[in-house]
C-alpha cells in the first residue's frame, strides 16, 4: 500500500509541476532488504515509466548495502553503471513501455486496498504503535 501510494503521489505532483512548469526532484531511499522497499535500484528507477519525472534523481542507499554495492571498485562500477544504464535505456529504448495502463492501476488499487482490509487494525498497531492519520485528532 505504502509504495503504491508514494507512487500515485508522484504521479499526481509530477502532473502539477509539468503543468505549470516547476522542477521537481524526487528523493528516494533505497536499499536495505526486499521486505523494507529495497531490491535493485537499477530495475526500481526503470520501472517509473515516464509519468513520474526523472530528468534528475537523488537517493539514499541504507547502510547495509552500502559495502555490498559499493565496497569494492568492480562493484561500485557496476552498480553505478546499472543505475546510469536503467535511466538511459528508460528514456531511449523504453519510453512508455513502462508506463501502467489504467488496468494495471486499478487492479493495484484492488491489491491494496484488499491487503489493508486483511490486517486487523489491532494487529497494525500493535506492530506500529503510531496513529493512522484517519485516527488523529
Amino acid at each position: 500500500m505504502a509504495n503504491w501510494s508514494i507512487y500515485k503521489a508522484k504521479e499526481a505532483i509530477t502532473a502539477m509541476s509539468r503543468k505549470y512548469g516547476i522542477k521537481v526532484v524526487f528523493f528516494d531511499g533505497r536499499g536495505g532488504p526486499p521486505a523494507r522497499g529495497g531490491g535493485k535500484t537499477h530495475k526500481f528507477y526503470a520501472s517509473l515509466g515516464t509519468d513520474i519525472e526523472n530528468s534528475e534523481i537523488q537517493v539514499t542507499i541504507q547502510g547495509q548495502t552500502i559495502s555490498s554495492n559499493f565496497g569494492t571498485a568492480d562493484s561500485c562500477r557496476y552498480n553505478l553503471e546499472n543505475l546510469v544504464s536503467a535511466g538511459i535505456a528508460n528514456q531511449v529504448f523504453d519510453k512508455g513501455k513502462n508506463n501502467l495502463s489504467e488496468e494495471d492501476k486499478a487492479l493495484l488499487d484492488q491489491l491494496a486496498e484488499a491487503g489493508i482490509k486483511s490486517i486487523p487494525i489491532s494487529r497494525i498497531t500493535e506492530i506500529h504503535p503510531v496513529p493512522r492519520t484517519d485516527e488523529c485528532p
